[in-house]
């Protein structure tokens, strides 16, 4: 009985062992490479200790205008801590809660020339301190702890910074640069970890939020107002953050995250239709970072997975993807300020590294000087370092294509709302390009015979006529009998 027992015990054990093991049997194993030397082991510059951990990411920036860059970081001490990036000796520190994992953006969001540090915290609050001192700038109490890191970004085209950060009590918040006042918050089902991108996604000349819930979704949000955009489901919870560039090769930025359900997303920043996925073996909590890592001018996506793999995608000719790349890692550049001051410069929508590899200036929106804007003419085709184009009637639709950017239409499309109307016709007879029912009366401005005028006005006015008229006729017989 006893030998029946342990042969059952063992059975069991060996099943459960290989139940356990059966994804990683199935994996293909790691090929043998030989280590290779590319440069000299590198020298310890220096190290700083808190006696805890770091799972802050440091951003670098001149935070105390000396020219030269410091190293901004939290630990789970509460402290942020300012170092000297030349030997890591102690500038300041802050004492911002009881332990932080959010990561610091660096911006001037007062508009008084230095950088402010902005951070989240353990105890609800997002804290803006000045960088040169430390002192308090304003603080924002939200319902739960931060473990998201802020984003700066003109969002409301006022000219200022704004600060968008998510928080574990469900809401995505819109805080204002200046003052720390609400400008917009968004809930969503659960708290959230991920940290949000910004970006013009849609293509209408404004920033929209990307960010991850853990209630499994990836919500796009319109920065001006926090009203949603869309918002796509995965099957587990979102604890990676976005991020943004063309994975399809149509010039419009594109949205990719990872998510608890072990799949790498791409999804469509117009519309929140998924493009692709791609599954890996563990939970991918990592954030992806976009670049050209192979030298063929096109984007490939490097992300982490818990299966123990650094997973590198490319594709081939038939899902090519494209060379832009706006949000383009964990805190959007690789000083990871999280400020799109920094990654977008001239605010032309065309990031600077973009700008480097096109020929424009980073500095200037307009670098041909034709009237429109450099990251314009990239996502309809036309040359950003050629005025001439600007005079070019690309779809005969009476427009030119300064025109075209001036009045909002699509220069390839001489029809832009498809009322079946030209863009210029309806310029000339005063209807709206961009609105296919310019008078709002259920009728398309092609079909409709006064389409700037509502049909129900007219509808109505020659109703009360015809009944003045009759009241009249009524009286007219009466008396006149």
């Amino acid at each position: 009985m006893k030998r029946a027992i342990l042969v059952v015990i063992i059975v069991l054990d060996i099943t459960l062992v290989g139940l356990l093991t059966y994804p990683y049997i199935m994996m293909k194993p790691r090929e043998k490479e030989e280590a290779s030397i590319v440069s000299s082991n590198p020298i310890l510059l220096w190290r700083y200790g808190i006696r805890q951990h770091f799972r802050s990411s440091p951003a670098l920036g001149d935070v105390n205008a000396d020219g030269k860059l410091e190293v901004v970081v939290a630990g789970n001490d509460g402290n942020i801590h300012v170092l000297n990036g030349e030997n890591g000796s102690l500038l300041w520190n802050r004492t911002v809660g009881e332990w932080v994992i959010s990561s610091p953006a660096l911006g001037d969001i007062d508009s008084d020339g230095g950088l402010e540090i902005i951070i989240g915290s353990d105890d609800s609050n997002v804290y803006a301190i000045n960088g040169e001192d430390g002192s308090l700038l304003w603080n924002y109490t939200t319902g739960k702890g931060i473990a998201s890191s802020p984003a700066l970004g003109d969002i409301d085209s006022d000219g200022r910074l704004e600060v968008v950060i998510g928080s574990l009590d469900n809401n995505v918040y819109a805080i204002n640069g200046e003052d720390g006042s609400l400008l917009w918050n968004y809930t969503t089902g659960k708290g959230i970890a991920s940290s949000p991108a910004l970006g013009d996604i849609d293509s209408d000349g404004r920033l929209e939020v990307v960010i991850g819930s853990l209630d499994n979704n990836v919500y796009a949000i319109n920065g001006e107002d926090g009203s949603l955009l869309w918002n796509y489901t995965t099957s587990f919870l979102i604890d990676s953050s976005p991020v943004l560039g063309d994975i399809n090769s149509d010039r419009e930025l594109d949205v990719v995250i990872g998510s608890g359900d072990s799949n790498v997303y791409a999804i469509n920043g117009e519309d929140g239709s998924l493009l692709w996925k791609y599954s890996t073996w563990g939970s991918v909590y990592s954030t992806p970072a976009l670049g050209d890592i192979d030298g063929d001018k096109r984007i490939e996506v490097v992300v982490g997975s818990d299966d123990g793999y650094l997973y590198a995608l490319d594709f081939d000719d038939e899902y090519n993807s494209g060379f832009l790349v706006y949000w383009a890692c964990f805190g959007g550049d690789t000083d990871h300020t999280s400020n799109l001051a920094f990654i977008d410069q001239d605010m032309d929508y065309l990031a600077t590294w973009n700008e480097k590899e096109i020929g424009t200036n980073p500095t200037n929106r307009d670098s041909d000087g034709d009237s429109m804007p450099d990251g314009w003419e990239v996502h309809y085709g036309l040359n950003p370092l050629d005025p001439s184009d600007a005079t070019l009637d690309n779809d005969e639709d009476k427009l030119r294509n300064s025109e075209e950017y001036l009045y909002g239409t699509d220069p390839n499309n001489p029809d832009t709302d498809g009322d079946g109307l030209l863009d210029g016709w309806e310029l000339d007879a005063r209807t709206n390009p961009c609105n296919p029912d310019t008078d709002s009366d259920g009728i398309i401005d092609g079909s409709d015979f006064l389409p700037t005028i509502n049909n129900w006005f007219v509808l109505v006015i020659l109703l009360l006529i015809s009944v003045f008229s009759a009241l009249f006729l009524w009286f007219n017989r009466r008396f006149s009998s």
